[in-house]
């Protein structure tokens, strides 16, 4: 009788105890194994094959119609499972034992009432906690019902809540909220914005065509770059042409104009002309191979429409990057940088000219934006800044890396520097280590991957990281990326491949770790083919271990 009712005692305090999801890391689990636990349902959200023919098919959990938040995964499905052995792989999280924490959520928190209401809280929190008036309008609003698992393994509906503030003098913003859906409290929030630092038409003109343009470029501190294609200088580029007719005082007179788009991959946009597509006015020019020149004033020296902070055309430098990006990823990947939730490509849009000597560029979630610079810098539209802002959105829109955890902050940023390190290797040949140098207006450089401590605020071990801010903390990955892309046998390009590779087919927004990051990048250089001694090697420098994977 006395162990029964030791039993009974036990089963009534269990029964008291608070419920909690398992989180189940599938890296080391069979691949059939997610599909088969009790209550875990996934849903295919993209697959992309690779040049060896392998699947990899990116998985969302699902609890009924409701993602469950961060719970991602992929499935690795080679070809065939026989040759050099290859058998199908998963890595990522999913959760079981949700059903528990979920049972007893009231109907309230479904209805469309309720989300709306939690986007007039978050709202209004927003504007009280950054002391804007209450006129202040928001955009890109969204509300999504979610189940979020918190700290504690606890299982909640939640609405995640998310809208877009810019008001050009602290910069833009997208607030992230995770609001539980009952009773809208706050389980955390986050700003999705992502920082460097550290033409109306007459209906009866015809369509633009496409030319060969150019103009001058760079700073005080690089000095002039001519974007015409000629001996010893940068190459021109394809953008928009269109002559204008207009009438004053009964007289028609023709205006040719030139904009920088290329029709469906990349355009300029002029935040301060209400982000009016850049145009100016264009003509031929001999000295310069007889294409359309946006540098006609001062005897074809200048653009004096958008000079700004000691840089002779931020626009001219921002479209040249954005093309060396494009080009970069295409050639070496057969990708587009961005992509629509459908795959498709996504134009890349780019604005200039932001804000009131604003000293930073960033990501916002569907555009990158650079600002005129103030002390620090000179405009920040030099290529590889470029390139890293561009590189935000690579991420984002493949592995979607959860930014707000601090070694993936990390990792995001750093990835970006590496974007930024390839693209000049792509365009020049050389390996360079320092990042905005062209415009930074101190000597040397805003960071250094070969030397992250060379700046004063970078890291370059993991035994140092303390929630050590983004930019700061990609100093380690930025430091293994330098070892391994000057390993003998190896450059950037090569190395490159593979942090590319682990970012599309490997990292998941589940991860939390540099650890479990190092792990994707030794299955994509396994997926090359390439000696891996150079990257576990790399890894072990800046104190990430690789045993685990």
């Amino acid at each position: 009788m006395k162990h029964k009712l030791t039993v009974l005692v036990s089963g009534l305090l269990a029964a008291n105890i608070v419920s909690a999801a398992t989180v189940v890391d599938l890296r080391h689990q069979p691949v059939g194994v997610p599909r088969s636990m009790a209550g875990v349902q996934l849903k295919q959200t993209s697959v992309n094959v690779d040049f060896n023919k392998t699947s990899h098919a990116r998985m969302q959990q699902m609890f009924g119609k409701y993602p469950v938040w961060n719970a991602t995964s992929v499935v690795h499905t080679p070809k065939t499972n026989t040759r050099g052995g290859l058998k199908p792989s998963v890595n990522g999280v999913v959760y079981q034992g949700l059903e528990r924490d979920l049972a007893a959520a009231p109907q309230s928190t479904f209805t469309e009432a309720q989300q709306q209401k939690a986007l007039q809280q978050a709202q209004a929190d927003y504007r009280r906690e950054n002391h804007l008036p209450a006129s202040t309008k928001f955009t890109d609003e969204s509300v999504e019902t979610v189940v979020y698992v918190d700290e504690k393994s606890l299982a909640h509906y939640a609405f995640h809540v998310t809208f877009y503030h810019d008001n050009h003098l602290t910069g833009a913003h997208r607030p992230n909220l995770m609001m539980d859906a009952s009773n809208l409290r706050v389980y955390r929030k986050w700003d999705q914005v992502i920082y460097s630092k550290l033409h109306g038409q007459d209906q009866q003109q015809p369509q633009p065509e496409m030319v060969m343009g150019g103009g001058i470029g760079g700073n005080e501190k690089v000095g002039q770059r001519f974007y015409d294609g000629q001996p010893g200088h940068l190459p021109s580029f394809e953008i928009e042409h269109e002559d204008i007719v207009r009438e004053y005082g009964g007289v028609s007179y023709k205006i040719s104009a030139c904009a920088l788009s290329n029709n469906k991959d990349i355009e300029v946009r002029d935040v301060s002309y209400d982000s009016e597509l850049v145009t100016g006015v264009c003509g031929k020019s001999a000295n310069h191979g007889d294409i359309y020149w946006l540098s006609n004033d001062s005897a074809g020296t200048r653009w004096k429409g958008d000079e700004m902070n000691g840089a002779y055309s931020p626009s001219l430098d921002t479209f040249y990057g954005a093309m060396m990006v494009k080009n970069m990823y295409h050639d070496w990947y057969g990708i587009s940088p961005l992509v629509n939730k459908d795959g498709s490509p996504m134009k890349m849009v780019l604005r200039t000219h932001y804000g009131r000597k604003f000293d930073n560029a960033f990501w916002d979630g569907k555009q990158m934006t650079f600002g005129d610079g103030d002390k620090l810098f000179y405009p920040l539209t030099s290529m590889d800044v470029t390139a890293h802002e561009i590189s935000h959105g690579f991420t984002e829109l493949h592995s979607n890396i959860d930014y707000s955890k601090p070694q993936m902050g990390a990792l995001h940023e750093s990835f970006s520097d590496m974007a930024a390190a390839a693209v000049q290797y792509y365009a020049t040949g050389e390996q360079v280590w320092a990042l905005a140098r062209d415009v930074w207006k101190n000597e040397g450089a805003m960071r250094y991957m070969d030397n992250p401590t060379k700046d004063g605020r970078s890291i370059d071990n993991l035994k140092d990281f303390d929630a050590t801010e983004s930019h700061a903390g990609g100093g380690i990955t930025n430091k293994a990326f330098y070892l391994m892309a000057t390993s003998k046998g190896w450059d950037i390009h090569k190395a490159f491949n593979i942090w590319v590779k682990a970012n599309m087919n490997y990292w998941t927004s589940s991860m939390t770790t540099l650890n479990e990051a190092a792990c994707g990048v030794l299955a994509a250089t396994k997926d090359y083919g390439y000696d891996a001694t150079a990257v576990h090697l790399a890894f072990s420098k800046v104190g990430i271990d690789t045993g685990s994977c």
